[in-house]
């Protein structure tokens, strides 16, 4: 099942999946296109509106969590904007650091210049949540529906960047974008294939709990059942 982007993405499910390595700077990608020049180290849509319209229930999850520092030095940011009581839009933002642990300048910062995902929640149930430690929890949960933006595309830019490819879709797979991004220690990183999107639906949870926000995917053939598969801090 895919995972809901809304934080709950193979976008990481499109959005940050895994892969990607440490190798010396003078190695060069098979396939690359010069990389844009154009400054882009903000996500539109990425500040909740004065007065938020979220209900009472729902407007704990509005605004920018976090993920923990991954592999060398990327750290994704979800930014979650009420749109009405029950429905929110949803911006990705990937940024790579110089150094490692997250650390040092920005050199690279990729997005779909647009928010991504449109997600409307349902109110919230008792659901058994299986954490990442394989504790099982019962927990009451805000089940979502997310809905991709059609056509929007993730895109690198920044001084780090330098290069990226596209692969066309294909009958079988959607449209991919990568980047080979440099740090300031010589090594570089080739970020893993970011989906252009299509407009699917994928269904999910979340969980705000000891002030994390936990993603949840339904664990299949279980009813009101979910596992933790990422989790957020602010």
């Amino acid at each position: 099942m895919k995972f809901l982007a809304v934080v709950l993405s193979s976008s990481m499910l499109v959005a940050c999946g895994g892969g990607g390595s440490d190798a010396p700077a003078s190695s060069t990608p098979a396939s690359s296109t010069p990389a844009s020049s154009t400054p882009g180290s903000s996500t539109p849509g990425s500040s909740p509106p004065a007065v938020s319209p979220a209900s009472a229930e729902l407007a704990k999850y509005e605004g920018a969590w976090q993920e923990n520092c991954d592999d060398h030095s990327m750290r994704l940011t979800k930014t979650f904007i009420a749109t009405g009581s029950n429905t929110f839009s949803v911006a990705t933002k990937e940024e790579y650091f110089a150094n490692a642990g997250c650390t040092g300048a920005v050199v690279a910062t990729g997005s779909y210049g647009v928010p991504d995902e449109n997600v409307q929640y349902a109110p919230a149930l008792e659901a058994s949540v299986t954490m990442l430690t394989g504790e099982n929890i019962t927990a009451d949960v805000n089940p979502a529906t997310s809905v991709y933006v059609a056509g929007a595309t993730f895109t690198f830019t920044g001084s780090g960047v330098v290069g990226s490819t596209y692969v066309p879709a294909t009958t079988l797979t959607p449209a991919v974008t990568s980047a080979r991004i440099e740090y300031a220690d010589g090594g570089y990183f080739v970020t893993p294939p970011h989906s252009v999107l299509n407009g699917q639906t994928t269904y999910g949870a979340l969980l705000l709990r000891n002030d994390e926000l936990l993603a949840l995917v339904p664990i299949s053939g279980l009813t009101n059942s979910y596992k933790v598969n990422h989790q957020y801090v602010r």
